[in-house]
């Protein structure tokens, strides 16, 4: 059994991704708004695969995404942003999520990455991986490249 929890705001999205999921032989999904509930959604449901849907590139997302690495470590992340970009998906990865796809992407991509974030290739190391601060300011991303993790 695969269990998997959709983050997103709107309703139409989670529907689509729960369906996605179906068809990839996921038997348990739960679905839940952007905000503080996901956490502990995540948290009770320990699912081993959750999307993350987000329409803006901000500080919100990145907290988000933290959280549920920190609370659920072996779940597997994937960020589903709209036009992310490339510091904001190289931020999503380097603070624990498995993979960054765009929303305006043909739905075969996210499907694609769910098969491999699946099948467990493709994983950032962080134990090889210089880990930058990454912050909103001003609506565009800042990344303070000299701290080390």
């Amino acid at each position: 059994m695969q269990r998997a929890l959709i983050i997103d705001q709107h309703p139409v999205i989670r529907f689509a991704l729960h369906d996605l999921l179906i068809d990839q032989n996921f038997t348990e999904i739960a679905e839940v708004n952007f905000d503080e509930c996901a956490i502990s959604e995540a948290f009770q449901r320990q699912p081993e695969f959750i999307i993350v849907g987000t329409d803006r590139q901000e500080s919100a997302a990145f907290a988000i995404i933290k959280k549920l690495v920190m609370l659920s470590s072996t779940s597997k992340i994937i960020v589903f942003a709209a036009d992310p970009t490339d510091d904001f998906s190289r931020c999503c990865l380097q603070i624990g999520a498995a993979s960054v796809v765009s929303k305006s992407k043909d739905l075969s991509e996210l499907i694609s990455v769910v098969r491999d974030v699946v099948a467990e290739h493709s994983f950032p190391n962080p134990n090889t991986q210089k880990f930058d601060t990454c912050r909103m300011q001003n609506d565009a991303v800042v990344i303070d490249s000299d701290i080390q993790i």
